[in-house]
């Protein structure tokens, strides 16, 4: 049945490309989109078997999108000008303003775990299937050439060749049987105390320090339904997914990196702490406690400042800073404030990314090179911490990937981090990263105590 569908909703996208044949345009890329029924975007996504997925969805919720074929893949170990100027003039070529070119950025890279996630990895789809203001779309992304309806056909015989249709659901996403830290509690407590040195020696007054838990599964994991249920318990999130020849990178991250549109740019600052209560008086109890407690103040004003300061420099004047919230997760809270600003001219995407990028919610303050995170940790962080989502012509929207997860055949690594100062105690920056990583717990009914 469904694929009945799905083959009519391309034979009515063939008729569009028809008309789109007759029509003379410049060179370059465009996109043509058909209305159709309402569908299940992860069941459908779960059909589909093809090498490379990608699914995003912003914080906002304004869209979601399940990304199928490269008509552009930009990959490369060196993240230079060079490739940066390579997606900036083929995005120059979008003739249409809602094509869009979906990938991250490393934090740092580990060329064992992370080999199919490198310094930096874009996709510009073919096929999309998205949801927008609660209405189904199929999209189809093309270049501009003599050859319009063959190549369609090409790649429509393609897509469907990777569906099978007869897949059945996997409620059992995952079996784990053993799991590890790195650091392990002794070397994070030694973590801490170095950093503190640091502090003292007025290096530093803030240092956002990561942990691996590394859970071992007796069965391949079934990702995309451990995928399912966490955006199900998904609440103020980006949440995306990105698989690459069955390596998957997924999250479900709180934290707005920067969001671009009509020229205006804002980004989030998020520090700060507490779990959360299904008990009503609890929580509201832990929400008071974070918005009054010195030091998560302190963290939170160290990101909102810096955040503060290179928008200004960016900007030709800031419009709004919001007043100092918490905002509400799944299963922690944390302060949070918003800052917008009009962006002064000739600023590319990568320009403001390079200088936002990373702030010391998930680096440190003063600003420096991972350098010191790498000697602490020694880890290298890959895509965890990195920008994620998705550029266009007028509009890009980048999260940081924090509470995220790699899976590698039946090694699931979830990262989670805490920021710390002067006045952290290792105990409650042990259990504040515990609870961050709290949903993928509860899904896979694991205890890691």
């Amino acid at each position: 049945m469904l694929r009945d569908k799905f083959i009519k909703y391309l034979n009515l996208l063939e008729d569009k490309i028809k008309s789109k044949s007759l029509l003379k345009k410049r060179k370059g890329f465009d996109r043509i989109i058909l209305e159709i029924d309402e569908i299940n975007i992860l069941e459908f996504m779960s059909m589909f078997q093809g090498n490379n997925k990608i699914y995003f969805s912003p914080s906002d919720n304004s869209f979601s999108t399940f990304a199928m074929l490269s008509l552009r893949e930009y990959k490369t170990d060196n993240y230079d000008e060079d490739f940066k100027n390579i997606i900036e003039k083929d995005i120059s070529l979008f003739l249409n303003n809602d094509i869009k070119i979906y990938g991250g950025i490393c934090f740092s890279r580990n060329k064992n775990n992370w080999k199919e996630f490198p310094e930096a990895r874009f996709i510009l789809p073919i096929f999309e299937i998205f949801n927008r203001n609660n209405k189904y779309f199929i999209a189809y992304n093309f270049v501009i050439n003599d050859d319009l309806i063959n190549n369609y056909y090409a790649n429509i015989n393609k897509l469907i060749s990777l569906f099978n249709w007869n897949i059945i659901k996997d409620n059992l996403p995952v079996n784990i049987y053993k799991h590890s830290f790195f650091p392990n509690y002794n070397k994070w407590i030694e973590n801490i105390n170095k950093a503190k040195i640091l502090f003292n020696k007025n290096k530093y007054i803030k240092i956002a320090l990561a942990r691996i838990t590394k859970l071992y599964s007796n069965n391949n994991i079934n990702s995309l339904t451990l995928f399912n249920k966490l955006i199900n318990n998904s609440i103020n999130s980006y949440n995306f997914y990105f698989e690459f020849n069955n390596s998957v990178f997924m999250g479900n991250s709180p934290e707005k990196l920067f969001k671009i549109e009509n020229n205006v740019i804002s980004s989030d600052s998020l520090a700060g702490t507490r779990k959360r209560d299904i008990r009503v008086n609890k929580d509201i109890f832990l929400e008071n406690e974070l918005l009054e407690s010195k030091k998560d103040n302190d963290e939170f004003n160290i990101v909102k400042e810096d955040i503060f300061s290179i928008l200004n420099e960016l900007c030709s004047g800031i419009i709004t800073e919001s007043e100092t919230k918490v905002k509400k997760l799944n299963k922690v809270q944390h302060l949070f404030s918003e800052i917008k600003g009009e962006l002064k001219e000739n600023y590319s995407v990568f320009n403001i990314m390079d200088k936002i990028h990373p702030t010391p919610a998930v680096g440190t303050k003063p600003r420096d090179n991972e350098n010191i995170i790498y000697e602490l940790e020694q880890f290298d962080r890959g895509w965890y911490a990195g920008p994620i989502g998705y550029l266009s012509c007028n509009k890009s929207d980048f999260s940081v990937a924090i509470r995220t997860c790699l899976i590698n055949d039946n090694k699931m690594y979830l990262f989670t981090g805490a920021g710390i100062t002067k006045d952290s105690q290792a105990d409650a920056e042990w259990e504040e990263i515990n609870n961050k990583m709290s949903d993928y717990l509860d899904i896979i009914n694991y205890d890691i105590n």
